[in-house]
C-alpha cells in the first residue's frame, strides 16, 4: 500500500462517524473505483469557512479516509499514470515519487525525480557514473533503449529536464505529465515487457514439455 499523508481537516464537534449518503469514488490508497457511506460530513472549517457537501469517506475495500470535495476532487489524489510491474525497487519508489508529484501539481518535482529516474536507468543499463544528464540521455538513445521513432519525444524530455535543473522555468502540468509518460514507456520497454516476455517463454517450454 503506498505510503501518504493525509490532508489535515477539521471535523465539526460531535459529528459522528456513520452510514451517510453513499459516494462514488477512486481510493488512492488501494486504486479501486469503490461507493462508499460510511464516513463523516465535516461542515465548516475552524476559521468559520468550509464548503457544504464536503464528504470524508472511509474506502469499502481497504477502510482508509477520503476527502470528496463538491467539485468532485478527492484528497489524496490518485497517482497520475500507471503501475508498471517487475521494475527494479530503487527505480520503483522514484517512480512512485514522480507518480505522486504530478497527482498533486508538484510539477517540478516531478520532473526532477524523472530526470533522476533515466539517470538511475541509464547507469543500471551499463553507462558511467557521474555523467551529465544529457550525456545519460544520449547514452540510452545511442544503445537503442528508446523506440527509433521517439526522438522528437527525447528532445522535449530533455529540455523539460534541463529546464528544471538550470532555469527559472515554469513546467507546466503536462510538462510533468509527458515526463513520467516517458519515464513509464521506458520502463515498460526495459523491465516489464521482458519479463512478461520471459515468463510466457517458460510457460510454453513446460506446456510443451508436459505434452
Amino acid at each position: 500500500m503506498p505510503q501518504r499523508s493525509v490532508s489535515k481537516i477539521y471535523i465539526r464537534p460531535g459529528s459522528q462517524w456513520a452510514e451517510r449518503d453513499s459516494v462514488e469514488f477512486t481510493c488512492a490508497w488501494c486504486n479501486r473505483r469503490v461507493a462508499s457511506g460510511w464516513g463523516v460530513d465535516p461542515g465548516i472549517q475552524k476559521d468559520g469557512s468550509g464548503p457544504s457537501g464536503q464528504k470524508l469517506r472511509a474506502c469499502s475495500n481497504c477502510g482508509y479516509p477520503s476527502l470528496i470535495e463538491n467539485s468532485g476532487q478527492v484528497t489524496p489524489a490518485v497517482a497520475y499514470g500507471e503501475e508498471i510491474e517487475h521494475v527494479p525497487d530503487e527505480v520503483s519508489k522514484l517512480y512512485q515519487e514522480a507518480r505522486d508529484c504530478v497527482s498533486v501539481g508538484a510539477n517540478h518535482a516531478a520532473v526532477m525525480v524523472c530526470r533522476k529516474i533515466l539517470m538511475h536507468v541509464a547507469v543500471l543499463q551499463g553507462a558511467a557514473e557521474g555523467e551529465s544528464f544529457l550525456a545519460y540521455v544520449t547514452f540510452l538513445v545511442d544503445h537503442h533503449l528508446v523506440p527509433p521513432n521517439t526522438e522528437k519525444w527525447v528532445d522535449e524530455i530533455r529540455q523539460i529536464g534541463n529546464d528544471a535543473n538550470h532555469e527559472i522555468f515554469d513546467i507546466s502540468g503536462l510538462d510533468a505529465a509527458a515526463a513520467v509518460d516517458f519515464a513509464a514507456m521506458l520502463l515498460k520497454l526495459l523491465y516489464e515487457f521482458p519479463a512478461k516476455g520471459r515468463a510466457s517463454v517458460a510457460a510454453r517450454a513446460t506446456k510443451d514439455e508436459a505434452a
